[in-house]
C-alpha cells in the first residue's frame, strides 16, 4: 500500500506537471494568437479605411475630368468665336479700307471742284473714279 500511494502521489504530481505545463503552453499559443489576432484586425482596419480613401479619390479623378472636359468644350467654343470674329474684323477692315479710299477720293474731288470753279469760274469734268485692283486703290498709285 505504501508502495500504491507512493505511485498514485507521483502519478498525481507528474499528471499536475503535465498539466501546468500544457498550461502554460497554451497560455503562450493564446498570447501569440491575440498578439497575431489584432496585428491583423489591425491591418484589416487600414486596408478598409484605405479602400475608402481610394473610393473618394476615384470620385474626386472623375469630377475632375468633367471639370475638364467641360473646360476643354469652352475652350473650343471660344477658339471658334475668336476665328468668327478674326473673320468679321478682317471683313471690317476691309470695308473701312474701302470707305476710306473712297472718302478720301471725293474729298479730293471737292477740293478739285472748290479750286478749279475759283481760278476758272467754270465747272471741269471731274477725273475719273479710282478703281480697284489686288485692295490697292489704282487712282492713288
Amino acid at each position: 500500500m505504501v508502495v500504491e500511494a507512493a505511485s498514485a502521489t507521483l502519478g498525481a504530481k507528474t499528471v499536475e506537471n503535465l498539466l501546468n505545463q500544457w498550461n502554460s503552453k497554451l497560455e503562450a499559443h493564446v498570447k501569440v494568437f491575440r498578439k497575431q489576432a489584432k496585428e491583423i484586425s489591425d491591418r484589416d482596419r487600414e486596408i478598409i479605411e484605405n479602400g475608402e480613401k481610394i473610393r473618394t479619390l476615384h470620385h474626386a479623378v472623375t469630377d475632375v475630368q468633367k471639370d475638364q472636359k467641360e473646360i476643354e468644350n469652352t475652350l473650343t467654343y471660344i477658339d471658334s468665336q475668336q476665328k468668327d470674329l478674326d473673320g468679321m474684323l478682317d471683313s471690317l477692315e476691309k470695308n473701312i479700307q474701302d470707305v476710306l479710299m473712297f472718302f478720301n477720293f471725293d474729298t479730293y474731288l471737292l477740293f478739285f471742284y472748290f479750286s478749279l470753279s475759283k481760278s476758272t469760274g467754270s465747272m471741269a469734268s471731274p477725273p475719273p473714279r479710282p478703281t480697284k485692283s489686288a485692295n490697292k486703290c489704282t487712282w492713288f498709285d
